[in-house]
């Protein structure tokens, strides 16, 4: 159980108090459970650390059990319901809403199977751009409303100790006053505890009644570990809706426990006219270093 509060922003006058309050219950072969509360109100700003949401009270519940069978080829099954809903303190309406009911399958060399379905709301009190189209084309815009809407998402994993892993998640269902299909196929190569290799690509057709578009996510990622005190980690990033390609590599080296060393380049290119030719938009190199004293 735990309880936190935090009251008196300093240079802002009322309405700057978040309070919650969490009860969680842990039994891995068994029953686990959670309760949670908490309230942002409207001027709260963290001194430490964001908030996603301020200006609402929210509530969430969750209770799962596993299943433990005696079979050689199935480890464990586990699954339950979840809840969560949050309100806008300003008038008590509500902003989001969604009820989960999941269950997953894992066998002994630790390839999983999941499905689970959810039925959400969302409360919309401004217009939400949810496309940004290029001109002369319209933005794809969801009005205000209330919104209740369900989907259900089944996916498949392999064990990511093998050399060689993969994995695809099928989402289909409403969205908003339309419908959405999501496709998302992985891919990871790991020769040596010293490489890995990961790739993924999204594709969500969407088909609201202001419009419909397709968006497309592709993400290829690198890690190569030089040693227990050095790693290179390295991750590119292409969406059609943007049409950039942006890429993180960032040098890490730990001499010494509790002394760490970052170098990080940012650097994104764009390609708006679809030729295949990318043009440099932004580009930052960043060096970091963090000591810790001992006393």
């Amino acid at each position: 159980a735990a309880w936190y509060q935090q009251t008196d922003t300093p240079g802002l006058d009322g309405d700057d108090t978040a309070f919650g309050l969490e009860l969680r219950l842990s039994a891995p072969d068994k029953f686990t459970g959670n309760v949670d509360y908490k309230e942002l109100q409207e001027n709260f700003n963290p001194a430490l650390g964001f908030a996603n949401r301020v200006g609402i009270r929210e509530y969430s519940a969750g209770v799962s059990y596993t299943h433990r069978p005696r079979d050689r080829f199935l480890r464990a099954v586990s699954g339950g319901p979840s809840f969560s809903r949050s309100e806008r303190l300003a008038d008590g309406s509500l902003q989001s809403e969604s009820l989960n009911l999941s269950v997953r399958f894992f066998n002994n060399t630790n390839d999983r199977l999941t499905f689970s379905c959810v039925r959400q709301k969302e409360g919309l009190v401004d217009p939400f751009t949810i496309y940004r189209a290029r001109p002369p084309a319209q933005d794809v815009v969801i009005q205000p409303g209330l919104y209740e809407f369900d989907s259900c998402t089944g996916s498949v994993q392999t064990g990511s100790q093998r050399k060689f892993s993969a994995g695809v998640t099928y989402q289909s269902g409403e969205f908003y006053d339309g419908d959405r299909v999501s496709t998302r196929p992985n891919f990871s190569w790991r020769p040596s505890a010293h490489f890995s290799l990961n790739l993924s690509y999204q594709v969500n057709d969407i088909d609201v009644s202001d419009g419909a578009f397709t968006t497309r996510l592709t993400q290829f990622s690198t890690e190569v570990v030089f040693s227990s005190t050095l790693s290179w980690v390295n991750l590119m990033q292409w969406d059609n809706g943007s049409d950039t390609l942006g890429i993180n590599s960032r040098l890490h080296w730990v001499p010494q426990a509790g002394r760490d060393f970052y170098l990080v380049l940012n650097h994104d290119l764009q390609d708006l006219d679809e030729d295949g030719t990318f043009h440099s938009v932004r580009g930052d190199l960043t060096a970091k270093a963090s000591y810790t004293f001992r006393f």
